[in-house]
């Protein structure tokens, strides 16, 4: 068992990571980009010169997903599993022009929408690379709990406005929480799944909601099935960290 520190907001945490995990000379049967952050109250609050949601949960997962990508490629029934989340449904169609929005600019920054614009990201991110690679790559949200320090950076007004927006766009679900382990079903299928039955779906999305039957695809937003948006949001990627 090895334990290694990472901060995703932070490039060199990332590199240093992924560097001491190729070091070890295991193979890397499957890496889950799990970790999140949300309800961050100031732009770049955490990430100075980036959006805070967006360094974390899109950027830092890229970097890190990208170094170990050798890895992946060399080991036998390698899979991606990108944790995203249903707020990207909160990213609606009208209005939305991706070159206003890449990067999040500071100027009437809004925390849940960051949070949502992060987990459109991730799924975009996703459905471009899984064209790219030879291994699966699936996103997919975990479903809806408690417990989970999803709300530590916010306060109670920013809770209750968490609370309306669960309550507008995943009322069902809000209403049959689920446990820890329950929410955690969908990746854990993900990445136990064999690779033959994975790779039929690559580059799909997949709902850990109650009532979502485990492992089958559910469909995404109608902007996070854009491929055109999925390779801009990829070469953002791609761009931002050439140029480090």
């Amino acid at each position: 068992l090895h334990l290694l520190d990472v901060d995703l907001g932070n490039s060199t945490s990332v590199e240093k990571c992924a560097e001491t995990f190729n070091s070890l000379n295991l193979p890397l049967d499957c890496l889950i980009c799990n970790a999140g952050i949300n309800g961050v109250p100031s732009w770049g609050l955490y990430t100075p010169g980036v959006e805070t949601q967006f360094a974390v949960n899109f950027l830092g997962h890229y970097r890190l997903a990208t170094l170990l990508d050798g890895k992946l490629r060399s080991t036998a029934n390698s899979r991606l599993v990108i944790v995203s989340s249903e707020s990207h449904r909160r990213v609606v169609e009208d209005n939305f022009e991706i070159d206003r929005e890449l990067p999040p600019h500071e100027e009437n920054y809004n925390d849940l929408h960051a949070y949502a614009f992060s987990n459109l990201c991730r799924i975009l991110w996703a459905r471009a690379l899984a064209k790219r690679v030879p291994y699966p790559v699936v996103s997919l949200h975990p479903g809806v709990c408690g417990g989970t320090g999803m709300l530590q950076h916010m306060g109670w007004r920013a809770i209750l406005r968490q609370i309306w927006l669960v309550l507008q766009w995943e009322r069902k679900s809000f209403f049959a929480l689920q446990s820890i382990p329950q929410v955690a079903a969908t990746q854990t299928w993900a990445a136990v799944e064999p690779v033959s039955s994975l790779a039929k779906m690559t580059g799909s999305y997949l709902n850990g909601n109650a009532g979502y039957t485990l492992g089958a695809p559910d469909t995404p937003s109608a902007l996070a099935q854009n491929d055109e948006l999925a390779e801009k949001v990829l070469a953002y990627a791609e761009n931002y960290f050439a140029t480090k």
